[in-house]
């Protein structure tokens, strides 16, 4: 039978730590709302991001980016970033955190990244998407985008979509926003550590169900998968940085369960896979692989 225990180190509650981990620094002015919207301004109608002082955590010392949208409903709300210079080539991680409520199908909202052919977000677009959110409450959520040889500048920007048919009024708050320089990008069923080198996902399995494991990211460098409930995690996978040690990237990983389990580890930049498999009705055996990947620096 499936063992799930309660992994009582780490309560589960409200949004996880931010699943921003990329490589450069943050590109994107005023992130996270503290104090205004400045910066930002909608496409239409034009002017200011409508602000509110609740952020993603609650406090009242904060704040987020607030669209709306009432019927009937125009196809896009999209507000507008800072405009920032790219390098051709270079891929970009964007995202952030996004709490809908949505009303009617076809009710989303979403992070793009676009890049121009000129400088000061001018010339001919081309936009890479994140994940959309469509159920309500709070989600961490994120994007790849490369530039492409031609482009020179590129901006985030945040989206709300609708159909005309939709009634009521759809609502969305945007936070701790950030657009990196990166390899990998977090998602609700993938975990970017160590700088967001490694990409790494579990896959589950039982006599008669399969799926994703679900992430909890925790630090730059570990997370967990959870795959029954967000409060019964099932796995703990860190990826260390030991370059300096035996020239070497180590995997380890923890298991609370005897479900068959496919752990995948990628090393984004030198395109090496790694894949630790846990048979069924096997209770999940440690990892703890510190030859893992010799793909330094």
């Amino acid at each position: 039978m499936d063992i799930r225990r309660l992994f009582l180190g780490l309560m589960v509650a409200g949004l996880a730590p931010a699943a921003d981990a990329a490589e450069g620094p943050n590109i994107v002015n005023n992130p996270g709302f503290d104090a205004n919207t400045f910066g930002w301004n909608v496409e239409l109608p034009s002017g200011p991001v409508p602000f509110s002082t609740a952020d993603a955590a609650g406090s009242p010392s904060s704040g987020s980016a607030r669209l709306s949208m009432g019927p009937p409903g125009a196809i896009n709300l999209i507000a507008n970033g800072n405009c920032f210079l790219v390098t051709a080539g270079q891929i970009y991680v964007f995202g952030g955190a996004i709490w809908a409520a949505p009303l009617s199908a076809g009710d989303s909202a979403n992070f793009f990244l676009t890049s121009y052919s000129g400088a000061g977000c001018t010339g001919s677009p081309v936009s890479s998407f994140s994940e959309p959110v469509t159920t309500p409450g709070w989600h961490r959520v994120a994007g790849l985008g490369g530039i492409s040889s031609n482009k020179l500048s590129a901006r985030l920007q945040l989206r709300t979509t609708r159909s005309v048919f939709a009634t009521g009024t759809f609502v969305a708050y945007f936070d701790d926003l950030f657009v990196k320089t990166g390899t990998c990008a977090p998602s609700a069923t993938q975990l970017c550590l160590n700088q967001g080198r490694f990409r790494v996902r579990a896959k589950w399995e039982t006599g008669n169900a399969q799926g994703n494991g679900m992430t909890v990211p925790f630090s730059a460098e570990s997370g967990s998968f959870w795959f029954f409930s967000p409060v019964n995690l099932e796995l703990d996978v860190k990826v260390i940085n030991a370059c300096s040690l035996n020239n070497r990237y180590w995997v380890y990983a923890a298991g609370l369960t005897d479900v068959k389990v496919a752990l995948t580890v990628v090393d984004t930049v030198a395109s090496v896979t790694k894949t630790y498999d846990n048979p069924l009705n096997h209770t999940f055996t440690t990892i703890t692989d510190s030859a893992a990947f010799a793909t330094c620096p």
